[in-house]
Parts: C-alpha cells; sequence; structure tokens
C-alpha cells in the first residue's frame, strides 16, 4: 500500500471525524477534514484526494447532494467517494451507489479500524 495516499474525512461530528484522522494516520494515509458538504467541495476541487469518506448527515447540503453535483460536473479530480453513515435504509445506499459512491458503511456496524482495514483492501484492488 502507497503510503502517500491522500483521503478527506467530511463528518460533521468532531469527535468521530477526529477518531477516522487518527486511525487512518496510524495507517499512514495523510489526512484532511471538513465538517460540511460545501467546505468538502471546495477542498476537492482545490487539492487532490484518493478517497473521501463523506456523511450523508450534514448541516447544509447532504452528502449525497455533494455527490449528486460531482456526477453532474465532474469536478472530483478522480477522487473515489465512499459514504460513511448511519442511515442504513436501502433506497439511500442505492442511491449513493447509483450517484458513484464505490462503497458504502454503516459507522454503528463497523470500528473505526474495521472500516481503515476496509480502505486498505480499497486500494489493493
Amino acid at each position: 500500500m502507497s503510503k502517500a495516499r491522500k483521503i478527506l474525512v467530511i463528518e460533521d461530528d468532531q469527535f468521530i471525524r477526529e477518531m477516522y484522522c487518527r486511525e487512518l494516520q496510524k495507517e499512514g494515509y495523510e489526512t484532511d477534514f471538513t465538517d460540511n458538504a460545501e467546505d468538502g467541495t471546495k477542498k476537492i476541487r482545490k487539492n487532490k484526494y484518493d478517497l473521501v469518506l463523506v456523511d450523508i448527515m450534514l448541516p447544509g447540503k447532504n452528502g449525497l447532494d455533494m455527490l449528486k453535483d460531482f456526477k453532474e460536473k465532474d469536478g472530483t479530480k478522480g477522487a473515489k467517494f465512499i459514504l460513511l453513515t448511519n442511515i442504513g435504509q436501502d433506497s439511500v445506499v442505492k442511491q449513493g451507489l447509483d450517484l458513484g459512491a464505490k462503497g458504502y458503511f454503516i459507522k454503528s456496524s463497523h470500528t473505526p479500524s474495521e472500516i481503515v482495514q476496509e480502505i486498505n483492501n480499497f486500494f489493493e484492488d
């Protein structure tokens, strides 16, 4: 695994955001973060990220709307999106995947270290 991969975490809960960033950094990933979709969009357009972990329920624009905007405008600069949320309804999962998300994790069903392992696997594929 390349240790130089850059991951953006978009999560409005500070505790959860810091926990994921810490776990990712332990695995050698470079992390960046924000707590809302608007700032996340700006960061993605300004920087190159290998992966974006985005919560669906965010203040202002939600994560699905953010994905929709990127799908329509194709401004991701090659970033891959993984949804990280507590909304597990099949219709929401399907919508996120249809909008281009490469994965979908329910926060309450996975520990941060399990999600980081899945991210490692994602980059190995």
